[in-house]
């Protein structure tokens, strides 16, 4: 059976997140369980879109305001 869905993330071109993700998911219904695939993966694409854009701007630091002090404002 895992092959078969192997096939088809390949044949969607969803890639192999799906089929790690799809055994740690518990839910009563299908759609729940559909649901909670699909923002798996969209948060997954997100990050990946974020990091590809970060990396492709050639930024030097990438700066946060974790560390910032915000005393002097």
């Amino acid at each position: 059976m895992e092959e078969l869905i192997i096939q088809h993330c390949n044949k969607l071109k969803f890639g192999g997140r799906i089929v790690e993700n799809y055994k740690k998911i518990t839910a009563e219904t299908h759609e729940e369980f559909l649901e909670k695939l699909l923002r798996m993966e969209v948060e997954a694409r997100e990050i990946n879109l974020k990091n590809r854009l970060l990396k492709n701007a050639c930024f030097d630091v990438i700066k946060t305001f974790e560390n910032y002090s915000f005393d002097d404002i």
